[in-house]
């Protein structure tokens, strides 16, 4: 079987618990390169039209809350 060519930790808490101040400890503790990405980044990174309430809501990325 082929060694795994990556890895994904999954942080998850409330607001203001640490997971960002956690993420970015172990960016620098790490000698190898890790990407952070959270998940308001990734809402913000999503087109209006194609976001939560956009006119292609359903037809690409979408949530519910």
């Amino acid at each position: 079987m082929a060694e795994p060519i990556g890895h994904v930790i999954l942080l998850v808490g409330p607001s203001c618990a640490g997971k960002s101040t956690l993420a970015a400890a172990l960016q620098a503790a790490s000698a190898e390169p890790w990407l952070v990405q959270s998940l308001d980044g990734l809402f913000a990174a999503t087109p209006d039209a194609w976001g939560g309430s956009g006119e292609h809501t359903r037809e690409g990325f979408h949530y519910d809350f």
